[in-house]
């Protein structure tokens, strides 16, 4: 009697469950180990689908564009922020207006072909895989 209450209490005390972890004298063995990732594999499963390179080229090149614009917006507005206490060149401030607009329409350009090229690889690459399944 006084054994079973001894058992019930050390129950209680560890919360009623039992260690699932290694046993004494076991090395512990962690989750599997999964390869590395084949780049190789995925180049090639990405050639399959046959992307249009022309629009992750026009993307890129349009986002470089876009991006040294916008670098050249402050470097502009330093010259127009200097001139305040002076004469203030209407050109000037035209220029850096036509600047920033022109680079927020090539940034929207960029952004808009390679989230085209994006989508239609993906749908590629679905169209792929249901074929492969079916």
């Amino acid at each position: 009697m006084q054994e079973q209450k001894f058992e019930q209490q050390q129950d209680f005390q560890s919360g009623g469950r039992q260690f699932q972890g290694p046993q004494p004298g076991q090395d512990f063995q962690g989750p599997p180990r999964r390869s590395g990732f084949d780049f190789k594999g995925f180049l090639g499963l990405i050639r399959n689908v046959k992307p249009r390179y022309w629009q992750l080229v026009v993307g890129l090149v349009l986002g470089l564009i876009a991006t040294s614009m916008q670098l050249l917006v402050p470097k502009i507005a330093q010259q127009l922020i200097n001139q305040l206490g002076h004469h203030v060149n209407m050109m000037l401030v035209v220029g850096v207006l036509a600047l920033f607009v022109l680079s927020a329409i090539f940034s929207a350009v960029a952004g808009t072909t390679l989230g085209i090229f994006g989508e239609n690889v993906v749908a590629k690459l679905r169209d792929f895989l249901w074929a492969k399944i079916l």
